[in-house]
């Protein structure tokens, strides 16, 4: 039995409304968040998400500059880590025999009301070959072919795009927020392991595996999303 269920595709018309009555990936940082380092503006904090829940449904939504710049070159920076690292993925499908659109809004049976929606599934090669060392910075790519060639499996393949600046971050781990936004889906879907990769400006790409999160993050999360959704009630109410 799938631990989640199909809502919707992500350009359907009821799409805003679930989302609005859910907690998704991008926002499960949020729930732990009480307030932000000085100077940030992102990610929401908690009390930020609470309102924005309690309040009504938004009439559109509405993309900022860079993400519809992530958007629009998703598929080609997909593509792209797939030339590099010789691991392909796919955009479209997630793998089985009643195979689904990555473009679908998926809700966890076991949380509900945690939802996501993925990028990409990676298949993990059962042949090896030579990775394109040159496209990277830092030599990660053969690695990462290596690990997963003796993995097997499927996974999930988060893709994300920076500039050069904050690129500096990603080499030697995955920020914080981004964790949390790769271990929900991972929690909604069931899978053992996430890539997330990140292209850098125009002429680089940082990738890292990140694990199922395991039981006590799951029973935190669960802990978190109902003292989370009483205060949204509260918030209502009020």
């Amino acid at each position: 039995m799938r631990p989640y269920k199909v809502l919707c595709t992500a350009n359907s018309p009821e799409w805003l409304g679930l989302r609005h009555a859910r907690v998704t990936a991008t926002e499960a940082y949020s729930l732990l968040l009480d307030e932000r380092a000085p100077g940030k503006k992102w990610p929401k904090t908690r009390s930020e998400l609470v309102l924005e829940k309690a309040g009504p449904v938004p009439p559109s939504w509405d993309d900022t500059r860079r993400m519809w710049h992530g958007r629009y070159n998703e598929d080609h920076n997909r593509r792209k880590f797939s030339d590099i690292t010789g691991i392909r993925s796919r955009g479209s499908r997630i793998p089985g025999p009643t195979s689904k659109s990555t473009n679908v809004f998926l809700e966890s049976t076991e949380l509900p009301e945690l939802a996501c929606t993925l990028d990409g599934v990676l298949i993990a090669p059962q042949r090896q070959r030579e990775a394109i060392t040159v496209a990277t910075s830092r030599p990660w790519a053969q690695q990462l072919q290596d690990t997963l060639h003796l993995r097997g499996g499927f996974g999930i393949l988060e893709m994300k795009q920076t500039d050069d600046f904050f690129g500096k971050e990603w080499k030697t781990g995955v920020p914080e927020h981004y964790k949390h936004q790769v271990w929900a889906p991972l929690v909604v879907t069931g899978f053992e392991y996430a890539v997330i990769a990140c292209q850098i400006g125009a002429a680089d790409m940082e990738a890292h595996v990140i694990e199922h999160p395991g039981k006590a993050h799951v029973d935190t999360l669960r802990e978190e999303l109902v003292g989370f959704w009483e205060q949204v009630r509260e918030a209502r109410n009020g």
